[in-house]
């Protein structure tokens, strides 16, 4: 449980850098609080949302976010 609080915590309030899994994670998970909010719960992972059918795309951009 501590390291997937550890990884909640930084997805929410770290900066990763484009191109790694944890900013692919922060973009997933951003989507459920902006836009899907009945979707998109995984913070450390998607498998959950796979078994729920939660699951969303997030469309790529053709740029590196700055959080």
């Amino acid at each position: 449980y501590l390291v997937y609080d550890m990884i909640h915590y930084y997805v929410h309030h770290g900066s990763p850098s484009d191109g790694t899994y944890l900013y692919a994670m922060k973009r997933y998970h951003s989507n459920h609080h902006f836009v899907n909010h009945d979707k998109a719960f995984g913070i450390s992972n998607k498998l959950w949302d796979h078994v729920f059918k939660t699951l969303v795309h997030v469309k790529k951009l053709g740029f590196g976010l700055k959080w």
